[in-house]
């Protein structure tokens, strides 16, 4: 588990904010679970899904990966490009 202190210079709101991650493979497009990396980071103010998302690829080693978003309003499914994998981030307020 990571915590973090937020820095963005953009106006935040004073809720904390808990983010879960997991990030495992793809099988015929579908997630497969045949390996699966998870992690939490808890922030003290909420950010921006931008924000959120750099931060997740961060953690996983994958800042330099272009990714397709599916955006499910608490949910974000990222799909690396040339990979067989997924990450699915979940927030929590």
């Amino acid at each position: 588990m990571v915590s973090y202190k937020s820095s963005a210079n953009h106006q935040q709101k004073n809720k904390s904010m808990k983010i879960k991650y997991e990030m495992t493979d793809l099988y015929q497009g579908e997630s497969n679970y045949n390996w699966v990396k998870r992690g939490e980071i808890i922030l003290e103010k909420e950010i921006s899904k931008d924000a959120l998302i750099r931060l997740v690829k961060k953690e996983l080693n994958i800042s330099s990966c272009g990714c397709r978003k599916n955006n499910f309003g608490s949910m974000i499914a990222l799909y690396p490009k040339d990979s067989a994998t997924v990450v699915f981030i979940n927030t929590e307020y």
